[in-house]
């Protein structure tokens, strides 16, 4: 099976201050995302941007980035697919009975 992309991105390099590597390593492993998804995706949003769906898709956990009030709306605006794979990685805001049923309402 093929490795699903994040779409097209482009690579930097960044120094972080040491009293905050602990404290961001934490921060990403809590949300079960790489430390590097968690830098870059954070900045992102801080500046307005979305998180494209071909991210959600490949990293459905990118979507505990957004503040827990905005889950459900920022899934219900995703191509299907990725909806379903959010849906699935968020279990405590998307039980499994709920699954099939709308995302808003």
């Amino acid at each position: 099976m093929p490795a699903i992309t994040k779409g097209e991105r482009f690579a930097i390099t960044a120094r972080m201050p040491t009293f905050a590597e602990q404290h961001l390593r934490q921060r990403a492993k809590d949300l079960d995302v790489p430390l590097g998804d968690f830098l870059g995706y954070s900045v992102l949003l801080a500046e307005g941007f979305d998180i494209p769906p071909e991210s959600l898709r490949a990293t459905p956990q990118l979507v505990r980035l957004y503040p827990s009030d905005q889950w459900r709306e920022v899934t219900a605006r995703q191509p299907a697919d990725v909806a379903a794979r959010i849906r699935r990685e968020l279990t405590e805001v998307f039980p499994p009975e709920e699954e099939q049923l709308p995302l808003t309402g």
